[in-house]
């Protein structure tokens, strides 16, 4: 789909706005005339239960990272994600996106909900803390250190060697 043709998109904050359309878009003029008084030039989209911007188009329902990525970059190939840098679902100004593998855009995946750490790739051991990354399918330890913020330093080492720029230390709680 051509995009720019019915959106228009903000680059200050990544939202995006319905364009006017013209008559010969519709199969009537007062079809045109309805949408155009009621969408045109309002911004559209709506955020999900996940966080993510939904906007429906001809009766479907595309994500709004995926149509910004779109607009600037063309297609998506298939099985390819778009990931948010900063890990904000909704914050889909292009410089925040990039393209990466489901593994990738899972790599930076903030802290989950049920972290007792506070820290992503750390957990209590007995008086002490473990740090641990999981690298193509395994579970590598990482060592086991006297405060959870050490252990978080080393997590965040070798997130950067075996993740590279998909490397997240998914934030803190």
């Amino acid at each position: 789909m051509n995009w720019t043709e019915i959106l228009d998109y903000n680059p200050i904050d990544g939202s995006l706005k319905w364009k006017m359309r013209s008559p010969s878009y519709y199969p009537d003029p007062a079809t045109a005339k309805t949408f155009n008084s009621r969408w045109g030039g309002k911004r559209t989209g709506a955020k999900s239960k996940q966080g993510y911007l939904e906007i429906g188009v001809h009766g479907e329902v595309w994500l709004g990272h995926r149509i910004v990525w779109e607009m600037f970059n063309g297609p998506i190939k298939a099985g390819m994600h778009i990931d948010h840098l900063n890990g904000i679902r909704h914050d889909n100004r292009i410089e925040n996106l990039r393209l990466a593998s489901p593994i990738q855009n899972a790599i930076n995946r903030k802290i989950q909900r049920n972290n007792r750490s506070g820290f992503k790739g750390i957990s209590p051991n007995k008086k002490k803390w473990a740090a641990q990354i999981g690298v193509n399918g395994s579970t590598v330890h990482i060592g086991t250190f006297d405060t959870k913020e050490l252990a978080h330093e080393a997590y965040c080492k070798a997130a950067h060697l075996y993740y590279g720029e998909f490397a997240s230390s998914g934030g803190t709680r």
